[in-house]
């Protein structure tokens, strides 16, 4: 699938910055994503909707989870794991409800990127 290419594109201009400043700049990237190209992010994540389709999904998703868990790491290593997935399930749960439009409809003020970099700032800190 050409999502997750374009996705790891995006993600690789900022490979060379410390990474609090990446994973920052990759939750903007996770959401602009969505917002942007949001008939290719809603069927990259749904294993279930494209199992049998010769995709292999969870061999694409897993090295991008990876990414997020290693930068987490790289910032916070206490409980790097835990932060990592609780990180990733709400930036992701933000991109998908920017990807199907509810944002504007449920809370049309909401900065989808300003809640994401409020959401990585909660998850390193806490």
């Amino acid at each position: 699938m050409r999502g997750f290419a374009d996705l790891g594109a995006r993600f690789a201009v900022h490979d060379n910055e410390i990474p609090r400043v990446r994973i920052d700049r990759m939750a903007g990237e996770y959401i602009d994503f969505a917002a942007q190209r949001p008939e290719m992010f809603t069927p990259m994540f749904r294993h279930d909707l494209l199992q049998g389709s010769g995709e292999n999904l969870r061999r694409k998703t897993i090295p991008i989870y990876r990414s997020w868990a290693d930068l987490v790491a790289g910032c916070v290593p206490d409980r790097a794991e835990e932060r990592a997935f609780g990180l990733w399930t709400n930036l992701h749960g933000i991109a998908t409800l920017v990807a199907n439009g509810s944002v504007e409809l449920i809370a049309p003020g909401i900065d989808p990127n300003r809640l994401a970099l409020r959401t990585v700032a909660q998850h390193l800190a806490d």
